[in-house]
């Protein structure tokens, strides 16, 4: 539960036209990973890592996920030392014209640093596997995109049900509280959550996690951390709703007086309110814009998280709260929710 703002590994293909894997790297002697030995990515020659590396990325890649010449089961972009789970490699992907070793020409419609909010349908299956993407990536997508691309899946808790159903009226004032106006980034964000979807609880975290660009396994397992799966709870004393328990008032107001994020009533009414709007806050954090001090900086999903819970940057809340979601992560915790 949120004391101020607040990896299931089932994944689809994902292309990243014009970018080409150099090579993956050993896994680091941190975190949850097993030992990894290198192998060239597709188009490369065997080897190591090429010298210079500024300019590359990194993303955890299902072991063996090469197809047709193009990386596959991306689950995130990761910034070295940051390790992968069990399972996953730390890939180096190099962007276009940047490259030691050729790569393949870049796509005509959209490239990897800035991929368009809605890839053309007949590019993106059903199903689709949505990592955190890149900083400064043209968000949200359209609520009807992402609808359409959600993986499906069974109800896990009955008691969701009715909320899971409940889509608010477009225009709905949702009574965003002054956290949610706090700066520019955030406000523009707020302004754009509709929770216009209804589905099964996966489903309404896959659906808010392709509008933001999340990972919707990050989402799963804070879920898990958050409220056990229970869109019904209600934390923080009365102060907080939702499945991913997003806090309406401050501990010295009443539970309903919006004074913090705000969102109530829909925020403990309708699921979907709830997860967009906390990955409406998690995607703000992530691009750079809140203000949060204590280091706090763009790109730093697992950093953005703990802000969820502890409302400060990698303070001793926020990393022990970090911790707990990466053990659900690592566990798949959601699967065991009934």
């Amino acid at each position: 539960m949120s004391h101020h703002p607040r990896h299931a590994l089932r994944l689809a293909a994902r292309s990243l036209p014009g970018w080409s894997v150099i090579a993956t790297l050993p896994a680091l002697a941190i975190g949850l990973v097993l030992s990894l030995t290198i192998s060239a990515g597709a188009g490369t020659a065997s080897g190591s890592l090429p010298s210079d590396v500024a300019h590359l990325q990194y993303y955890c890649v299902a072991d063996g996920s090469q197809s047709a010449g193009q990386p596959s089961g991306w689950l995130e972009r990761r910034a070295v030392p940051h390790a992968c789970p069990a399972g996953y490699q730390l890939a180096a992907v190099s962007s276009p014209g940047q490259a030691s070793t050729p790569t393949p020409a870049p796509s005509p419609t959209a490239t990897a640093s800035t991929p368009a909010p809605n890839p053309s349908p007949t590019g993106t299956a059903a199903g689709q596997a949505w990592g955190i993407a890149p900083v400064g990536t043209p968000l949200p997508r359209s609520d009807a995109y992402c609808a359409a691309r959600v993986q499906h899946f069974p109800e896990r808790i009955a008691a969701n049900a009715t909320a899971n159903r409940n889509v608010p009226p477009a225009g709905s004032n949702f009574h965003w509280g002054p956290f949610a106006r706090s700066t520019p980034g955030l406000a523009a964000n707020f302004a754009k959550v509709t929770g216009n979807f209804s589905g099964t609880t996966d489903e309404i975290l896959e659906w808010a996690a392709c509008k933001w660009g999340w990972s919707q396994n990050f989402a799963k397992a804070e879920a898990v951390r958050e409220s056990a799966w229970h869109q019904p709870e209600v934390g923080d004393n009365g102060h907080s709703f939702g499945i991913l328990q997003v806090r309406a008032s401050r501990a010295s107001s009443g539970g309903t007086a919006n004074d913090a994020w705000g969102g109530w009533p829909w925020t403990a009414q309708s699921t979907a309110v709830d997860a967009d709007a906390q990955m409406a806050y998690l995607r703000a954090c992530y691009d750079g814009k809140v203000s949060l001090g204590n280091g706090y900086h763009a790109g730093d999903a697992w950093g953005c998280i703990g802000s969820w819970y502890s409302g400060h940057w990698r303070d001793a809340a926020a990393l022990g709260y970090i911790s707990r979601v990466q053990a659900v992560l690592s566990s798949q915790g959601w699967l065991s929710m009934h």
